[in-house]
This record gives structure tokens, C-alpha cells and sequence, in this order.
């Protein structure tokens, strides 16, 4: 089978360089038979091959183009770039800026039928970084390098806000004194540091600071107060989200409430009525 396929590819290749005279468009130049291999059997079919195009610059779309840059965050690059012969393309990235390949994005071996991908990729120094890359196609074609991209990774990131502060508010009508009610701060720190959290009870009274995200806390008297929380690490950045560094949550204490068919109010559904009124 291999000679008669071996004898086809040669005849094919003498019935082109035959016909060229008589067609000049025809291109025959992309078949060339190998006289240097010893195997009179072996062809070597060459086909011109372009590499793909210069990416574009790299770049990473975040929601708030403002916010710091951080350590130990996957952030996606973007870039994209195309092939003249429809090639099939991976890419190869250059994280510091010395034009050496650190990592290749090959789709797990499946190349990329698109030409524009995103790539993650983490940081765990903190510092200024230029990053490059370059195209290569299935046939082992490269493109040239693409401009830079540099960014500044910061040493230390405050935390973020998560999630309002978590507990019953001024909604839950008549939550009774002395009683204890919890409370939560939702709170995410990029670096993943020791956290440290504050809750003010607007009754005059405080946490201080602690380690844990809950905190109870049992009013003593009847009215409306103000909760006050906010987070740090453990180097005193402040948590934001993006621009705020306190949480707030007012609370309505001891206020007698009225229920004529509590089944039907939604405020009081999956909460225990017997410790929330105080009737």
C-alpha cells in the first residue's frame, strides 16, 4: 500500500511539472520530491505555510479598571490575532518581559480554531510586570512578538466586601432585649491574610477588634440603633467595596408588635416569632 501510494504522490508530481508550461498559474513549486532520502519510497510533499499574525496587545477587562492589581488572583488576558492560511493556532506567553516562552496555551492539545482566547494567569510576587505573546500555528509557524502589556502588581490589597452585613434589622419589628443576636461580615481578602473585624452596636458599646466574622451582641434597652462593622488584614488595610469602609445595619428594639395572622406576613416567615417579639 505504501509503494502504491508513494508511486501516485510521484505522479502526480510529474504530470504537474508536465502540465506547468501550458497552465502558468499553476503553482508547482509546492510539490518537491526529496532525492536526499535513501528510501526511494519516501516523498517529502512541502506546502508554503504562513506563520499567523502580530497578537494584539494583551489586556485584562475588569469591572472596575481602577482597582488595584493583586497577588495570588487568576486574572484572564486577552488577546487575539489570525492565520492567512486558516491554520489552527496556540499561543505562547511571556510573564516577565524577557521574551522567552513561560507557558503555551495550546486548548489541551486541541490548537484554536478561533483566533482570540483569554488566558489565566497568577501572580504571587508583588511588583511591575511586562507581558508578551506570540502566535504559533499547527505547522510549527511563528508570528513576532506583540506589544507589551505592563501593570503593577500591589504588595498588599485591602479586603473586599462580599455581602451586606448579615442579622435582623429594623424590618424584624420588636427584637427582644436581653436577648443575643447575631451577626455576620461577609469579607474576601485576595492575599488570603488574617482578617480582623469591628462591630460598633450604636448603643455606646463595641467589639474592639477580633477574629472572628460573628459577633452577638444583647441591647439593653428599647429603641433604634445603628450597627457599625468594618474589616482589616492583618498589615491594616481597611476593607472597601469598592469605596466604603464601613458596614451599616439599624435595628429596631423592643417596639410591641401585633400579630393577627402571623402566617401571612412575610416579614416574620422563617424566623422564631417567640424571640423576636417581646409581648
Amino acid at each position: 500500500m505504501k509503494n502504491k501510494i508513494s508511486k501516485i504522490i510521484v505522479i502526480t508530481a510529474i504530470f504537474s511539472l508536465l502540465i506547468s508550461p501550458f497552465f502558468p498559474s499553476l503553482d508547482t513549486s509546492a510539490v518537491e520530491i526529496n532525492s536526499n532520502v535513501k528510501n526511494d519510497n519516501n516523498l517529502l510533499i512541502k506546502f508554503d505555510n504562513n506563520p499567523p499574525g502580530k497578537p494584539e496587545t494583551p489586556h485584562i477587562e475588569r469591572a472596575d479598571p481602577q482597582a488595584d492589581y493583586c497577588r495570588n488572583i487568576d486574572y484572564y488576558f486577552e488577546t487575539r490575532t489570525s492565520d492567512s492560511d486558516g491554520d489552527k493556532i496556540k499561543y505562547g506567553w511571556d510573564w516577565n518581559g524577557d521574551n522567552i516562552i513561560d507557558e503555551w496555551d495550546d486548548n489541551y492539545g486541541n490548537f484554536y480554531v478561533y483566533a482570540e482566547i483569554d488566558t489565566a494567569h497568577e501572580f504571587v510576587n508583588s511588583g511591575t510586570f511586562t507581558v508578551y505573546v506570540l502566535a504559533e500555528d499547527e505547522h510549527g509557524a511563528k508570528s513576532e512578538w506583540s506589544d507589551p502589556f505592563e501593570f503593577y502588581i500591589c504588595p498588599n490589597c485591602a479586603p473586599v466586601f462580599i455581602h451586606p452585613l448579615d442579622g435582623l434589622d429594623e424590618t424584624n419589628v420588636g427584637l427582644k432585649t436581653d436577648n443575643d443576636w447575631p451577626y455576620f461580615l461577609n469579607i474576601w481578602d485576595p492575599e488570603s491574610e488574617q482578617l480582623y473585624y469591628y462591630f460598633d452596636w450604636g448603643d455606646g458599646t463595641n467589639t474592639g477588634w477580633i477574629t472572628e466574622p460573628t459577633a452577638t451582641h444583647r441591647w439593653k434597652e428599647k429603641g433604634i440603633f445603628t450597627i457599625e462593622a468594618k474589616a482589616k488584614d492583618e498589615h491594616g488595610a481597611g476593607a472597601q467595596s469598592p469605596y466604603e469602609s464601613w458596614r451599616f445595619l439599624t435595628v429596631n428594639v423592643g417596639p410591641k408588635a401585633k400579630i393577627i395572622n402571623f402566617f401571612k406576613i412575610d416579614l416574620f416567615k422563617n424566623l422564631q416569632l417567640s424571640r423576636l417579639l417581646d409581648l
